[in-house]
């Protein structure tokens, strides 16, 4: 997230379509940012067209690879804290980190490709694959989208485990999110 200033001063936060007037750490920043985005629509497209093995290889290689890691020690952009004030360099910390988002892309695909093929123990090995994106989302620098994906993942957890016939559990974890 870049913060824009208008000009009275007043920040306008977001993801703006033309890079900030920062350093060229930051333009380094954004075009990871924006390669990892675009290897995730790629992923998506992937899956939607019934290709769930190509889709499962790429979102486990931006999880796992450091393409999708937008830290660098001195590139922090300004962004958005988790409490939704505005924070600067310092204050962020670290750069957004996809491979939380990669990995809960990863635990979908194993998901619907084990519901569509009925796999022994798909629903365990998803909600396996759910807690690791989860744990890899948190370990992210506080942006909205830490949020989002941890989130979604309490959210589908929920539904696996409603699934595997313990409502309770999958409840709490739906209300959770």
């Amino acid at each position: 997230c870049f913060v824009n200033r208008n000009k009275m001063g007043s920040p306008n936060v977001g993801i703006s379509s033309t890079a900030p007037s920062a350093p060229s750490g930051n333009d380094t920043v954004r075009s990871r940012f924006e390669a990892g985005v675009a290897s995730m629509r790629e992923g998506t497209k992937l899956y939607l067209t019934n290709d769930f093995r190509s889709a499962e290889t790429l979102f486990r290689r931006g999880m796992v690879g450091d393409d999708a890691a937008l830290s660098g020690a001195g590139a922090a952009a300004d962004g958005v804290i988790d409490d939704g004030s505005v924070g600067s360099d310092a204050e962020a910390g670290a750069c957004i980190d996809l491979r939380g988002a990669f990995a809960l892309q990863f635990a979908i695909v194993g998901l619907l490709r084990g519901v569509a093929s009925m796999e022994d123990d798909q629903l365990d090995t998803s909600l396996v694959r759910l807690w690791e994106a989860d744990a890899m989302a948190a370990l992210d620098a506080p942006w909205v989208g830490r949020k989002v994906v941890r989130g979604m993942c309490q959210l589908i957890a929920g539904i696996v485990e409603c699934l595997r016939k313990r409502p309770a559990k999958g409840v709490c974890y739906i209300a959770g999110s």
